[in-house]
């Protein structure tokens, strides 16, 4: 396929319109192209007869490139292929309040049976277990103890993060070391040949009508992921679908002529935004203020500036009150579970976004 690699495992539902069943679609196979190549090695490694399989297997990049993808496929697939084994998947933050529960609740003991007995183990986003438990490094010194026993076991370790282990300077070096021992893969955005492949699928996948010319079109005037592709895909298709006769060329080319039209924010007018929209003063949100309606706005501001600009995590901890880029990074993440699962922030944090992408 031109290079491209389709590998057979179920990622989680891609969700722009959850009213509309051509709104939500869950792929069942990751494309990777050539800026991927490491990674059906990779996937085959964690199912191969050695002994470690390249253990731990850490897949880093940016968000949405693939690496929940492709850690809950190799873990539902895990579970497919050894029936009765124990597997777990969970992310960093999670794992660092279920042991501080544990440490509380004197349950050490079956916390540690819990990890240390598995035959999988699948973490994502290990870059927030640092700043997120009241433990400190205990967490990190239990997460290394972990990795041990697993690997001397023979058990399978996946690891997700948003860049590679040895940057990661808020963790341990002996976590970092242990991360780096494995196999580590990164993740880029799909390429233009990617991109074309996924544009035809979800088209298929979605009864969604496009002419060929107009998934080519697409495919090179649009350099971003996939949940992004997927919401421009049905947004044509919805703006399409009252003159009956599908996306065309021509409604292609004139929403990517909107499209680069369209300036990049300043992060002030982000904040100013989100602090307008949730009645809040802009000296609230880059204030220390914990306060929910407070945190939520900020944490908007911050998944707006990580959407719609190339705003670091440590710029934009400077200017929500010096903040450190660890839990500038766990707000982002909340948010976008948030997302997920809550339909009127989903329609609030479109709607502020809607000015910078018409």
């Amino acid at each position: 396929m031109n290079g491209i690699t389709k590998i057979p495992l179920s990622g989680r539902p891609l969700v722009c319109d959850a009213d509309s069943a051509r709104g939500r679609c869950r792929l069942q196979e990751f494309f990777a192209g050539p800026e991927n190549h490491l990674v059906e090695a990779a996937v085959h490694a964690v199912f191969d007869d050695e002994p470690d399989g390249y253990s731990p297997l850490v897949f880093y990049g940016p968000t949405a490139v693939g690496k929940s993808h492709l850690a809950r496929g190799l873990a539902a697939e895990w579970r497919s292929l050894n029936h009765g084994s124990r597997v777990e998947y969970t992310a960093a933050a999670d794992f660092a309040e279920e042991f501080d529960e544990a440490i509380e609740t004197r349950a050490v003991d079956e916390f540690r049976e819990k990890y240390r007995s598995l035959s999988m183990f699948v973490c994502e986003d290990i870059e927030l277990l640092a700043g997120t438990t009241l433990t400190g490094t205990a967490v990190q010194d239990e997460f290394i103890h972990t990795l041990d026993a697993l690997l001397s076991s023979g058990g399978r370790i996946v690891v997700t993060a948003c860049s590679a282990p040895h940057g990661l300077s808020t963790l341990l070096p002996g976590l970092r070391s242990r991360l780096t021992s494995g196999l580590t893969v990164p993740l880029r955005m799909p390429g233009k040949e990617v991109r074309l492949v996924l544009l035809r699928h979800l088209a298929m996948v979605c009864s969604i009508d496009i002419i060929e010319a107009a998934l080519r079109l697409l495919a090179d005037g649009l350099s971003t992921t996939v949940p992004e592709l997927f919401a421009v895909l049905v947004h044509l298709d919805e703006s399409a679908r009252p003159t009956t006769r599908g996306i065309d060329a021509e409604s292609v080319r004139c929403y990517l002529a909107s499209r680069n039209g369209s300036r990049t924010p300043a992060l002030d007018e982000l904040a100013v935004a989100a602090a307008r929209y949730f009645s809040l003063k802009l000296s609230e949100l880059r204030s220390q203020s914990r306060r929910k309606s407070v945190v939520t706005a900020r944490n908007v501001a911050v998944y707006m500036a990580r959407r719609l600009t190339n705003t670091s995590f440590q710029q934009i901890g400077r200017y929500f009150g010096g903040r450190d880029h660890t839990t500038v990074m766990h707000g982002y993440y909340k948010l976008e579970a948030m997302l997920k699962v809550d339909p009127a922030m989903r329609g609030a944090v479109e709607q502020l976004q809607q000015k910078w992408r018409t």
